[in-house]
C-alpha cells in the first residue's frame, strides 16, 4: 500500500482519537489496530491493522530522527510536514 498524505494524516488523527484505548489495557493492541484499520477503510483507504501499526512505527522513527538531529548544535534544522502532529501525539503518549 502506498501511503498518501491524506491517509497518513487520517492514520495519525485516528490513532490520536483512540490513543487511550491503546494504553488503558482493556483492549488488545491487535484489536485497536483493527479498529484503526476499519476507520481508514471507511474513508476509502484499504489498509490492514498490521500495516497501520508498521506505518506509525515508521513515522515515530522519522520523528525521533529529526528531533535528535535538530537538538544537536551545529546541525542545519530539518523539517517534515508531519512533525508537529507527531509531536502532539508523542506528548500525549508520555502524559499518562
Amino acid at each position: 500500500y502506498r501511503w498518501s498524505d491524506a491517509s497518513v494524516l487520517l492514520l495519525l488523527r485516528t490513532y490520536q482519537e483512540m490513543e487511550k484505548k491503546f494504553h488503558d489495557g482493556k483492549v488488545s493492541h491487535k484489536k485497536c489496530w483493527e479498529m484503526v484499520s476499519k476507520s481508514l477503510k471507511d474513508h476509502g483507504h484499504s489498509v490492514t491493522g498490521p500495516q497501520c501499526a508498521s506505518k506509525l512505527r515508521s513515522l515515530k522513527k522519522t520523528y525521533k530522527s529529526i528531533k535528535d538531529h535538530n537538538n544537536k548544535s551545529g546541525n542545519n534544522r530539518r523539517t517534515w510536514h508531519h512533525f508537529e502532529v507527531l509531536k502532539i501525539i508523542t506528548i500525549l503518549i508520555f502524559s499518562f
